[in-house]
């Protein structure tokens, strides 16, 4: 039996870095926020006569959301000097991918056919690949 990806040496090519990862999600979460922030601020965030308005907790939660982010990129900017290990592989997303291609098309024919066929069908996926020595996963 081969080695799990995980034990081989670091012969395969980086996809991703974890700098470019953690900026990626950084700003994903930063856009986020700011979507939150004008939602809850156009519902109302302040206090009215009975009390605080519908946006007044989540909009001071989506502000603490876009700080965070504001200062997790900040953070792998200033540590742009250090080299930054490599956050995914080559052969280690295409194992990921043999997995999450599947399972997408599994919610996708789930809509047309139900869940009864769609799940043999991805069950059947799977164990054919079992069966045939484990060639896609």
């Amino acid at each position: 039996m081969p080695p799990a990806p995980e034990e081989r040496p670091a012969d395969s090519v980086a996809v991703a870095s974890s700098r470019a990862v953690d900026i990626a999600t950084s700003l994903v979460l930063l856009a986020l926020a700011a979507l939150l922030a004008f939602d809850n601020w156009r519902t109302g965030m302040s206090w009215d006569a009975t009390g605080p308005q519908a946006g007044y907790f989540p909009f001071y939660l989506s502000l603490i959301l876009a700080g965070a982010s504001v200062y997790g990129i900040l953070k792998e900017f200033a540590a742009r000097r250090n080299e930054s290990e490599p956050f995914v592989r080559r052969e280690q997303l295409q194992r990921v991918l043999q997995v999450l291609a599947p399972t997408i098309a599994f919610c996708l024919l789930m809509q047309w056919l139900g869940l009864y066929v769609a799940s043999f069908l991805l069950a059947s996926w799977f164990s054919s690949d079992a069966l045939a020595g484990g060639s896609r996963c």
